[in-house]
């Protein structure tokens, strides 16, 4: 999506404030560590607030004071915020020398998650460069090691991920099937929360039907979920929401749009599913 990472894994990893520490060997190296794992989280608000510079560069000392410290944990989670802004900046380059120093911590640690890390980046890379064969091959990557690892919140997440690839080769059951898997998973993760995020994949698959009625009812209620749960789409998953939205507002007549705008202020994820998937 351990826990989806946000709507999605990865990224519920990332704990912590500000990493100010001029010299590691200043502190004791655990008060160093936990300092940065806070500051993780700062570039990760910053991430949110749309600031990918100061996001990065809170990550890069991070991962500057992890190697100092020899703190793999620490370096793996500063890689993983990284490749996060390297997504958002479509920078294939710097996603690529993440990746590999993400493959050289597995090999050192033994940890098969920051292979499953890899995997997930990169696919959502070429996702967005519309590399579906290669990014399918990737997310079953990250799928088979999420399984193996019992990471319900990655495994929950590659189903969603999985599903704009198969809408987009035409295969649209097998994206109901994908879209309905993540939402069981995450049902099973946390019963008491439904989940807002998935409804980006929801909203893809019904606008690429050409049912806008119900991708704009989805639509708005994602959008106003989101708002009151202050989530923001990761870069792979805001695409192809604003394209659903942007087909939306050129086909749908206004007085239609405000029509199901209204309608869509009392409604909920629950009864969403149950009306576009069941």
């Amino acid at each position: 999506m351990k826990d989806i990472i946000n709507s999605r894994i990865i990224y519920a990893l990332l704990i912590g404030s500000i990493f100010l520490v001029s010299s590691c060997e200043s502190k004791d190296k655990a008060v160093v560590a936990q300092e940065g794992y806070k500051a993780l989280d700062s570039a990760y608000v910053e991430f949110r607030a749309g600031n990918n510079k100061t996001s990065k560069n809170i990550s890069l000392d991070v991962l500057a004071n992890a190697r100092e410290l020899s703190n793999d944990s620490l370096a793996g989670r500063a890689l993983m915020s990284l490749c996060r802004t390297a997504l958002r900046d479509r920078d294939t380059t710097a996603l690529s020398d993440y990746s590999e120093q993400l493959t050289e911590l597995t090999e050192k640690t033994g940890q098969e998650m920051w292979m499953m890390i890899r995997a997930h980046m990169n696919a959502e890379m070429n996702r967005m460069q519309s590399n579906l064969g290669e990014a399918a091959a990737l997310y079953d990557e990250s799928m088979a090691i999420a399984k193996s690892l019992g990471y319900k919140g990655m495994y929950a997440a590659e189903h969603f991920n999985k599903s704009f690839i198969a809408v987009e080769q035409g295969e649209f059951g097998e994206a109901a099937i994908l879209i309905k898997g993540y939402f069981d998973i995450r049902k099973e993760i946390n019963p008491d929360k439904d989940d807002a995020y998935g409804l980006i994949a929801l909203v893809n698959y019904l606008a690429k039907k050409d049912d806008l009625n119900g991708a704009a009812t989805v639509a708005y209620t994602a959008r106003r979920l989101f708002q009151e749960e202050n989530i923001v789409p990761d870069p792979a998953d805001e695409a192809p929401m604003a394209a659903a939205e942007s087909k939306i507002q050129k086909e749908l007549p206004q007085i239609v749009r405000d029509s199901i705008q209204a309608h869509s202020s009392g409604l909920s994820v629950s009864l969403l599913l149950e009306q576009y998937l069941n």
